[in-house]
């Protein structure tokens, strides 16, 4: 894979092979915005190769189901800026049993009960509705790394805050 990720819904290109091929020990399963890319950005500087699914809110569940299906080995899944959605908790419960550990930081709204239900199959779990899901990742992955710190500030400029307060931008604390 050599850095570049694999495109699943380019010709010839299978998502679940990629998965089972790959040789990176972390897949990072995120939205396709730009608050996911400085989250990606953070995750390659500290774990280095990282084998990330690039997601729509839409296609978050069946891309979800590819990864869960797949051999984790040990291995760390990572899901950040993408929300809870309704029958999350089996995907997780499967990624688990194929031998996932899994992480998940989000900026969005959840409910108290999805939380709870996240947290039981989830390694972590950082919902901040405060900042945004790079302010997350950096805070979590990257404590004191000015470079991570202003990937955060970028993406705080540029991230809408529209799953909080209409127009208002998210704040960059981490």
């Amino acid at each position: 894979m050599g850095g570049s990720d694999p495109k699943p819904d380019a010709p010839g290109g299978n998502l679940m092979q990629a998965l089972s091929g790959r040789t990176e020990n972390v897949v990072h399963l995120t939205h396709n915005d730009l608050d996911a890319v400085g989250s990606d950005a953070i995750h390659r500087r500290t774990y280095g190769k990282v084998f990330t699914v690039w997601s729509s809110v839409g296609k978050f569940l069946s891309l979800f189901d590819a990864v869960a299906g797949s051999p984790g080995r040990g291995d760390l899944l990572s899901i950040s800026d993408l929300g809870y959605q309704q029958g999350v908790e089996q995907r997780l419960a499967k990624a688990r049993s194929n031998g996932w550990r899994i992480e998940w930081r989000d900026h969005h709204r959840w409910k108290d009960e999805e939380i709870r239900a996240v947290e039981k199959k989830t390694t972590l779990l950082h919902v901040d509705v405060s900042t945004c899901a790079t302010g997350i990742v950096a805070r979590d992955l990257a404590p004191g790394d000015p470079v991570a710190e202003e990937i955060a500030r970028v993406s705080a400029t540029t991230t809408s805050g529209s799953t909080r307060t209409p127009g208002r931008r998210c704040s960059a604390r981490w």
